[in-house]
């Protein structure tokens, strides 16, 4: 009896290993992570961007809580869903270049005015003809209403070919506040690769959400603006 006990044992250990160990393959000797484990299937984002969001607020006091948190940590509890993919390939890989200036609105929360460090990876999917599509976390500085320098959270999105070059790139997310106003920017990426984007607004007075912005990832890896959603 004690010792199918212990078979039993080393059988649960092994499949506790090799459930920790899925993204890695071993090659002499040493742990080398399988990438195409790694791509998530989509939707990637949060649904509750396409409720009535201003009606909501006013009679569900977590609503706002609720879509903030998918988006980033709230009270420094990293969010699972976009957590860093720790990884020494794309890890020195991805610095904002077009991402800050495709959109006129956006410039004042992306342009940022230190030299940017390298953005983590959080998320990553395959697309048609070979195209990768990753997300990466970082920040940027930027000065705020009183002139202080204050960091930017934002992810990006950015689209590779297989040779890993960068095809295109854009900002999904950001969240600024000057201590007089905020405005922050959602995001969600549907099956299709269309990618659904949502601006909250606060002020001193009210606050508010915009319509969606639709873009699209083309068969040809390029992010290309479709129209707004009402």
């Amino acid at each position: 009896m004690k010792f199918y006990k212990h078979i039993y044992v080393v059988l649960v250990l092994l499949f506790i290993g090799c459930k920790q160990n899925k993204n890695l393959t071993i090659i002499n000797n040493e742990e080398v992570i399988n990438y195409d484990t790694l791509a998530n299937e989509l939707p990637i984002g949060s649904k509750l961007l396409f409720y009535n969001l201003n009606d909501s607020i006013k009679s569900k006091g977590n609503f706002l809580k609720k879509v903030f948190h998918y988006y980033d940590s709230i009270n420094k509890v990293e969010n699972f869903n976009l957590k860093q993919i720790k990884t020494s390939k794309y890890g020195s890989f991805y610095k904002p270049n077009e991402a800050d200036n495709l959109n006129e609105d956006d410039r004042f929360a992306l342009q940022s005015i230190n030299e940017y460090s390298f953005f983590d990876l959080v998320k990553m999917f395959n697309l048609e003809n070979d195209f990768k599509a990753m997300i990466f976390k970082g920040g940027s500085s930027v000065y705020d209403y009183d002139g202080n320098v204050v960091l930017i959270d934002r992810k990006d999105l950015v689209v590779i070919n297989k040779n890993e070059e960068i095809i295109s790139e854009m900002n999904l997310y950001y969240d600024f506040s000057d201590g007089i106003t905020a405005k922050t920017k959602f995001f969600y990426i549907d099956k299709n690769y269309n990618i659904y984007i949502k601006y909250y607004y606060e002020g001193e007075e009210k606050s508010r959400f915009s319509n969606i912005e639709k873009y699209k990832i083309l068969v040809n890896g390029v992010i290309s603006k479709q129209k707004k959603v009402k």
